[in-house]
């Protein structure tokens, strides 16, 4: 299935499994996370992308992140992709579970159900519970 329903569905989610920034601050290893969570999107960017650069996987992630969930940049699933794979490469489960949520939704990629069970899988191994519970063979696709 393609459209508006499966954009739904990638967006819906997202909010379920709480891939968006809390409200309330939390503490954070780097500085580029602090800003993240803070809100401060810009400086988060700058910040995130030199900590992404050095090889840190959480920046990694939380740099594809700005991607996905367009927070201070427009929707961009290669540089997202880039950098989630980079992260998913280091064994950042969270990653994993993004890659193939993309992979699942075919946002800005060619849709791709076996890569998503896949990376869906990857992350059930690493115990992530939203994994176990994420199937393409659950959607009418």
């Amino acid at each position: 299935m393609t459209g508006p329903s499966m954009t739904y569905r990638f967006f819906i989610l997202l909010l379920i499994f709480g891939l968006a920034p809390l409200t309330a601050l939390r503490a954070a290893d780097s500085e580029g996370e602090q800003l993240y969570w803070q809100g401060d999107y810009a400086a988060a960017h700058a910040k995130l992308e030199d900590e992404a650069k050095a090889g840190r996987a959480e920046s990694q992630y939380r740099y594809a992140m700005l991607y996905v969930e367009e927070r201070g940049v427009a929707y961009d699933a290669t540089t997202a992709l880039q950098w989630l794979g980079a992260a998913a490469g280091q064994g950042h489960t969270q990653a994993k579970f993004v890659i193939g949520l993309i992979a699942l939704s075919g946002r800005g990629v060619e849709q791709n159900l076996p890569k998503a069970a896949g990376w869906f899988a990857s992350a059930a191994e690493d115990g992530l519970r939203d994994a176990f519970d994420t199937n393409p063979a659950c959607f009418d696709m």
